[in-house]
This record gives structure tokens, sequence and C-alpha cells, in this order.
């Protein structure tokens, strides 16, 4: 019971709402039934979940299926059979968009190597034009040298 309270009141105060100890006994009760009825349904789709997760049609699933009688060997050896069983797996709905999920996750990491090659790219770019210009003004340091010297030996 003080877990619900303390959840309960987590809440409120993230809402800016009073705290269960400044709320009518009555609105408490209120919320801990709603509190405990909300725990009840998110378990009951949990749960709903899970158990469609598990009916998802695989290999494996369908060569353990008693109703179907197949095993995994005859499931295999039969090509025709096994080509519209992967033909049907591969049709099958996609309740909870697991590939589309997957495609993007893949997509994010392509995406990240990419622009880490770039930020690299950019990086060295960067350090090569900071060393351009010191060669640049070594150049210009050497050249005013080579003219003093050349100076030097004309007046000699």
């Amino acid at each position: 019971m003080e877990k619900v309270i303390k959840r309960i009141n987590d809440i409120l105060v993230q809402n800016e709402l009073p705290s269960t100890s400044e709320i009518p006994e009555k609105t408490l009760q209120r919320l801990i039934n709603f509190e405990e009825f909300s725990y009840n349904v998110e378990k009951l789709n949990a749960d709903s979940i899970e158990r469609i997760k598990k009916r998802k049609m695989t290999k494996v699933s369908i060569s353990n299926a008693p109703e179907l009688n197949i095993s995994r060997k005859t499931l295999y050896n039969d090509k025709i059979l096994l080509k519209y069983v992967e033909a049907k797996i591969e049709k099958q709905d996609d309740h909870f968009n697991e590939l589309k999920i997957k495609k993007l996750k893949d997509q994010y990491h392509e995406l990240k190597l990419q622009y880490d090659k770039i930020t690299d790219h950019l990086l060295d770019n960067s350090i090569l034009q900071a060393e351009i210009l010191q060669y640049k003004e070594r150049i210009d340091e050497l050249i005013l040298d080579k003219n003093r010297l050349h100076m030097i030996l004309q007046k000699q």
C-alpha cells in the first residue's frame, strides 16, 4: 500500500498537484483504486503483447504445433511446403513494427558512421589549414631573411 501511495504522490508532484498528505481522504482512496486499476490494465496489456509475440509464426513454432503434425525434418525435406511456409511467415503482419524499428536502427547506425567520418574529415581539414597557415608564415619569414641577407651581400 505504501508503494502505491508513493507512486501516486510522485505523479501528483510531477504534475504540480497537491501531495497525498494535502488531499481529502476520499480523493486519495479514488486515486488508490485508480492506481490499482491502471496497474491491472497495464499488466493485462503486457501479458497480451507477450502472448501475441509467442504466437508469431516461425519454422520452429510450426514444427512444434501439435495440430499440424509436421516435424522439422518433414518441413525442411518437403521443398514446396518449406517455400510455402517461408512465404506465409514473411507475409505475416508485423504487429509491433519490429521490422521497421530494426530498419530504422540500421539506418541510424549508418548515418552515425557517415556523420563520424564527416566530422573526422572536417577536423583533419581544419588541422591541415592551420598547418598551411603556419608554413606560409614560416615561408614569409624565410623570404624576409633571404632578402635581408641578399641586401647585406650587395652592400659588401
